[in-house]
């Protein structure tokens, strides 16, 4: 612990402690002295005692506690009438007490002095802090102060409706595309210059999207069924969500360090996904005292299944058609097209697979026996790794100069995830 950080924090209140009990030492030193030495009766002896003690605060507070920068005639004179008014004030508890407790009660007059003298310590700081020693200049510079800070922070808008205005966002984020249809959901603003491009038909239900940072874009395109989302997005980031994907859950996603997310069309996510493209916290090496765990994007490929609690983090790359089983952990991964991985660390289970989004759950015996063969190769992907390169589509999100060209990048290179 830091014992010099502290005392320099709280400088202002461990002396005012200490002369607060020092005023109090005075007060109960000149009353036990006129009552028990001199005899002289118990309410005469607490106003001489209070005199004395208001005397001995005020020198101490202005000069070594609140530090009064009064030098006029009219602050002096507000500040001199302000302290002795207060003093009156608590001078009257002081005196309410004492007449109570020990001259009608008869309790033990020292305990009860102490306990006044606590109360009236109290009451003595906070008007002295809030109003005695703090004049009008010191007012108008403390609030000049905190006007700038609050225009110098972002305003957190929250969007809850669809019939939100949101041509309005503050901070200059904004919402290009359709209002997207809002159910028990919430679109959160804590930064600025961010985007959320909404194709038409877009529903959020039980959402919450978090632009936690500046200059990234969410990009929801068009679905048949409602988005499931809970996402964070921090600084200079893209979350891209192709067509009609379907989520069983909501899918959380974290995005961080000006990297990304895209996932391709026709994806089926079950509950409990997780999908985070960075580590939150840095590993090094012993050797050579190097980063080891960078912040890498995640590509998801058209038409994955992933399922149940499966994790997706740092470098995943996931081809067209795969499966990742439930409970699985895919970590900087390159998974071919048409191949199916479990586990943790996920391994390759089986190549040369596909699936179909037909859900078996209700099925006939008619039914099972007629999908025992699939007639159709929509599902066969071929290998498109050969014209695009993940990498360079990585580089130019993260290379964009602002929120608009990030914007433009992403509208160029979708149609690899469609």
């Amino acid at each position: 612990m830091n014992y010099k950080r502290i005392c320099k924090k709280y400088k202002d209140f461990i002396l005012y402690a200490v002369f607060g009990v020092l005023t109090t030492l005075v007060n109960m030193t000149v009353y036990w002295v006129l009552a028990h030495i001199f005899k002289v009766r118990v309410m005469p002896s607490t106003i001489c005692a209070w005199v004395a003690a208001v005397l001995f605060a005020y020198v101490t507070n202005r000069k070594w506690v609140f530090h009064s920068k009064a030098h006029a005639t009219g602050e002096i004179i507000r500040e001199v009438v302000s302290f002795f008014t207060c003093r009156i004030l608590t001078g009257i508890v002081d005196w309410g007490c004492m007449l109570l407790f020990v001259a009608q009660l008869h309790m033990d007059d020292v305990v009860i002095k102490f306990a006044a003298n606590v109360l009236v310590i109290i009451l003595n700081y906070i008007a002295s802090k809030l109003i005695i020693f703090k004049h009008r200049g010191q007012k108008n510079a403390e609030s000049k102060k905190a006007a700038e800070k609050k225009h110098a922070e972002p305003k957190r808008l929250v969007i809850t409706k669809s019939e939100d205005d949101f041509t309005d966002i503050i901070n200059g984020n904004r919402l290009i595309g359709e209002n997207p249809v809002m159910k028990n959901s919430r679109i959160i603003f804590n930064g600025k210059n961010n985007i959320l491009f909404c194709e038409d038909q877009v529903c959020l239900f039980n959402s919450t999207l978090t632009f936690q940072g500046d200059n990234s874009v969410i990009y929801l395109s068009k679905n048949r069924c409602d988005y499931k989302l809970n996402i964070t997005i921090h600084h200079n980031s893209v979350f891209f969500s192709g067509k009609n994907n379907y989520f069983n859950g909501v899918l959380n996603a974290v995005l961080s360090e000006y990297h990304h997310v895209l996932i391709g069309s026709e994806a089926l996510f079950s509950h409990g996904i997780w999908i985070r493209n960075a580590d939150p916290h840095l590993v090094y090496s012993c050797e050579t005292m190097e980063r080891i765990n960078p912040t890498q994007s995640i590509f998801i490929g058209p038409h994955v299944w992933v399922g149940q609690s499966a994790m997706i983090l740092k470098g995943s790359r996931i081809g067209a058609g795969s499966i990742i089983g439930a409970m699985s952990l895919v970590t900087g991964k390159e998974i071919p097209p048409n191949t199916s991985w479990g586990g943790n660390p996920a391994k390759l289970l089986k190549s040369g697979i596909f699936w179909e989004g037909s859900c078996v759950h209700a099925w006939t015996e008619e039914k099972t026996e007629k999908a025992r063969t699939y007639q159709d190769d929509e599902f066969i992907f071929i290998d498109k790794s050969a014209e695009f390169s993940y990498d360079e589509i990585d580089q130019k999100l993260t290379d964009a100069e602002d929120v608009n060209a990030r914007l433009a990048c992403l509208q160029e290179v979708k149609k690899y995830f469609e």
